[in-house]
């Protein structure tokens, strides 16, 4: 058995990798850029590791990308392979000086060059999520306020509300409720290009919204959403966000219940035991859930029948969950004054 050879050979990818920090620290490279590929917009982003260098970009704004794989440590010679490992082209002489990247492109066969031209970027993904277009689905009613669900073609099984009922704090929660829409896509987008570098599974995300109810005074949204970002598992649920229609921002119903429940509710306090009982009498409770269960201030919701505690369990107990309604009365010496005030908003007279 030759020990010198594999030695040397153990070497010699050391070095290489090395050499590819190197060449990653000292270069300008490192970063996404958007420009074309002879007449066709292109965006491109290159990014640094501890010891590799890994490259993709995209053609106008579709969803598909390319990889680009270094084939020396100057990083101005790139193989490019489309998501099935097969190489499509070569970039060379790929040049970036300041904020400006040139180098030329060859189709395998090389009967084709192109010359390739970019600026600096600021977000890969931006190009994408602005060439994004909404349909509009029917108008919905709830209370006084009236709202679409919008989705784009490309994302079909993500949507978000609009509201169409104009007021300062509608618009204000609008373009928060868009901007979160585009902060999941954007996220996504970037899960997926990872999962291109990395040879991983694809990414995936689903997203619905309905207004549960609306007063005078709040709305209250039910957010569901089931996701593969990575790793092992997927993540589900379905979150309940309360808002003021007089400011548009989000609203910490906990802060309805006096300062001892704000945030974990001890199963063997007064609120503890009330929320207790009524979870175990209402039909959902399975064997083993009492011991797993917990919950907490934070996890409520309004309604016109009372707060809806949300009760939390492990991972591996999700058949445990249930959401257990309490009415105003029951719960008045439980309420802050402020929680008080917001009973009388959804039709609580004491």
């Amino acid at each position: 058995m030759k020990i010198v050879p594999l030695i040397q050979c153990s070497l010699t990818l050391w070095l290489l990798g090395q050499s590819f920090a190197t060449a990653a620290s000292d270069s300008c490279l490192l970063k996404a850029w958007q420009g074309t590929l002879a007449k066709t917009p292109v965006v491109l982003e290159f990014i640094g590791h501890a010891d590799s260098v890994a490259g993709h970009y995209y053609y106008r704004t579709k969803l598909e990308e390319l990889v680009l794989q270094a084939d020396d440590t100057s990083l101005e010679s790139w193989q490019e392979q489309d998501g099935e490992g097969n190489i499509t082209g070569y970039f060379s002489n790929l040049l970036c000086k300041g904020d400006s990247l040139t180098g030329d492109w060859r189709s395998p066969d090389g009967k084709t060059k192109l010359l390739l031209s970019a600026k600096p970027l600021k977000n890969f993904q931006q190009p994408r999520l602005d060439s994004l277009k909404f349909t509009e689905g029917n108008t919905q009613q709830k209370g006084a306020l009236s709202y679409q669900l919008l989705k784009a073609a490309a994302f079909p099984d993500v949507e978000f509300p609009r509201f169409s009922t104009k007021t300062p704090a509608l618009e204000k929660l609008n373009q928060s409720l868009r901007a979160d829409y585009f902060t999941s896509i954007g996220d996504l987008l970037d899960c997926n290009s990872q999962a291109l570098l990395n040879q991983g599974a694809s990414c995936s995300l689903s997203q619905a919204w309905e207004v549960k109810t609306a007063n005078t005074e709040f709305v209250v949204l039910s957010h569901f959403y089931d996701s593969y970002m990575g790793g092992a598992h997927s993540s589900s649920d379905t979150l309940f966000l309360t808002y003021s229609l007089q400011n548009g921002e989000r609203v910490d119903v906990g802060d309805w219940l006096i300062a001892q429940y704000k945030s974990e509710i001890a199963k063997d306090s007064p609120l503890g035991m009330l929320i207790l009982k009524k979870y175990l009498t209402g039909g959902s409770a399975q064997e083993g859930c009492e011991e797993d269960i917990s919950f907490y201030g934070g996890n409520l919701w309004p309604s016109e029948k009372g707060l809806q505690f949300e009760v939390s369990t492990s991972y591996v107990m999700r058949p445990c969950d249930d959401t257990v309604a309490i009415p105003y009365r029951t719960l008045w010496p439980f309420l802050s004054e402020q929680g008080r005030h917001a009973a009388t908003t959804f039709g609580f007279s004491k």
